[in-house]
């Protein structure tokens, strides 16, 4: 890449030594550039992971959902169960302390 940016300055008209130095210059520059940016760039491999951690995440998700789901449907149940209880008790102990009407 050097030596396309020299050969433009000299297109240019730009003295050899000031094109050499102008040219050593800019590469250097362009691959600190390239070397701070190419951090942070996402290789396909890396989407791919992401993209596979997700579908784990969205399965293992979707399992807790259905298991809260079964609980919540087990206490409606207790909790219904526990009103039929209450309500037999009560009617109990409404016909034994006033009779049996």
């Amino acid at each position: 890449m050097e030596m396309v940016i020299y050969n433009a300055f000299r297109k240019a008209g730009v003295a050899d030594s000031d094109a050499q130095i102008i040219a050593a210059d800019l590469a250097k520059a362009f691959e600190q550039n390239y070397a701070v940016h190419s951090q942070n760039l996402a290789t396909q491999g890396d989407t791919e992971r992401v993209r596979f951690e997700i579908e784990q995440l969205r399965r293992e998700t979707k399992v807790d959902i259905e298991k809260v789901r079964a609980e919540i449907e087990k206490a409606k149940f207790t909790i219904i169960g526990s009103v039929v209880a209450i309500a037999a008790v009560s009617l109990a102990a409404a016909r034994f302390l006033f009779g049996s009407g």
